[in-house]
């Protein structure tokens, strides 16, 4: 999930069985890392990472790997972000 915020998305797509990693920002890390913990225990938290990503960056893309599905929630609300959120999809999306 990119732009993650709380991490409900992810928290949600893990609870329904997908290996699951959450981005954001760095300093939205810390709240993120602990909605994570609160909501998922065991096998369901063992596969799921919260990993810093800002969107055009692509050594942090790289370092999230590829991905069969990427998951974003209002994440278009600042037009100024669009080019780089797209570079970041295309970053993270395995071809197809």
């Amino acid at each position: 999930e990119v732009g993650s915020g709380t991490g409900a998305l992810g928290v949600s797509a893990a609870i329904l069985g997908a290996q699951v990693c959450i981005t954001d920002l760095e300093h939205v890390l810390p709240q993120l890392q602990s909605n994570v913990g609160l909501n998922l225990t065991g096998d369901l938290l063992a596969r799921t990472t919260v990993e810093p990503l800002a969107w055009g960056d692509s050594a942090a893309a790289s370092k999230v790997g590829k991905a069969d599905l990427v998951l974003c929630s209002d994440c278009l609300y600042r037009q100024e972000t669009h080019p780089q959120l797209l570079d970041t999809l295309i970053a993270l999306c395995k071809p197809s």
